[in-house]
């Protein structure tokens, strides 16, 4: 029995990893960012979602001198309870929100790694520049957004197959 376990566990790892895209939120006043990304763990899917407001006085930090803004990250499980974070995040500030679907590529234009905070490049302290949600590949956008289509969003980040052929 536990061979048969065990045969299991190793299959779902198998499918393991990141997915192959992203989705970016931007607020029309470009303050606040929202990025969403989904990674198979041992068979189950985390979504996890950064998210910053560059206003914020609890994000800011100095980093080497500089001020910098840092992200905050929130991951789950169950993708209602993740459609509704993100839907919660995009309502806040009373906005029509828009999300765009990109390759996950370059992602080093939108979080600086460092080893004791993931910050915003530099050049976001202040606001978001234009250029944030066209870091990569766009693939698509949708407006007019609801539970359902934030969760079918969230869905969509962790196909059964991705190949370029």
């Amino acid at each position: 029995m536990d061979d048969l376990a065990g045969l299991v566990v190793k299959q779902l790892q198998l499918d393991d990893g990141p997915g192959p895209f992203v989705q970016v939120f931007t607020s029309r006043d470009r303050k606040n960012a929202l990025v969403a990304t989904a990674e198979r763990i041992n068979g189950i899917v985390h979504y996890e979602y950064a998210y910053v407001d560059v206003t914020d006085a609890k994000s800011r930090m100095l980093h080497e001198g500089e001020e910098r803004v840092a992200w905050s990250f929130v991951k789950y499980t169950d993708v209602d309870a993740a459609a509704y974070f993100g839907l919660a995040f995009m309502h806040r500030w009373g906005q029509e929100g828009c999300m765009t679907m990109h390759r996950r590529v370059n992602m080093d234009k939108i979080f600086d790694e460092r080893a004791e905070h993931t910050l915003l490049p530099q050049y976001h302290t202040r606001d978001i520049g234009y250029g944030f949600s066209c870091f990569s590949e766009r693939m698509g956008a949708t407006t007019k957004l609801d539970t359902e289509k934030v969760r079918a969003g969230l869905l969509s980040l962790m196909p059964t197959s991705h190949n370029v052929r």
